[in-house]
């Protein structure tokens, strides 16, 4: 990977690799600082990049193992929502649901969480989750399995 490459990998997925990180730890700074870290991956492993491969692929892949690692060391699940709703001024019962999915998004394992998220809230397919993550297509579909059944327990009534 040449400079030329890098900068057109930056300006190209740059945003789109922010607002992905963005939604997973829910803080701008922290976002801003995973991103950074992901291009000093991408520059100081480019000598091992596949050229067959997407360079979006590696992108996501470095961010998406970056923002797991942050949620593992602050034992955290997608974020705590106290701080984000603490001046909200919406509905309390839509603060009660956002409340419930937190939760239940707090019993998946970090690897299902962010699949279940880059699937409901970035619109990834399921082929896009596996070269992000690195797994076959069937990993996606078991691991979306159960972040769905973990999701379906408040209606279940568990």
């Amino acid at each position: 990977m040449e400079w030329a490459d890098f900068e057109k990998a930056y300006f190209e997925h740059g945003t789109l690799l922010y607002h992905f990180i963005r939604r997973r730890v829910r803080c701008a700074e922290l976002a801003k600082d995973i991103l950074h870290d992901v291009y000093v991956r991408l520059w100081e492993h480019r000598g091992r990049l596949d050229p067959d491969k997407s360079v979006k692929s590696y992108l996501f892949k470095i961010a998406s193992n970056l923002v797991i690692d942050h949620l593992r060391k602050n034992n955290r699940g997608v974020s705590s929502l106290e701080d984000d709703l603490a001046s909200s001024s919406r509905p309390d019962h839509i603060l009660e649901v956002q409340e419930k999915i937190e939760t239940l998004l707090c019993k998946m394992s970090p690897k299902i969480k962010n699949v279940f998220i880059m699937s409901r809230l970035d619109g990834f397919s399921y082929k896009e989750m596996a070269d992000i993550c690195g797994v076959s297509v069937k990993t996606i579909e078991a691991w979306m399995g159960k972040a769905i059944k973990i999701m379906s327990q408040e209606r279940g009534g568990d």
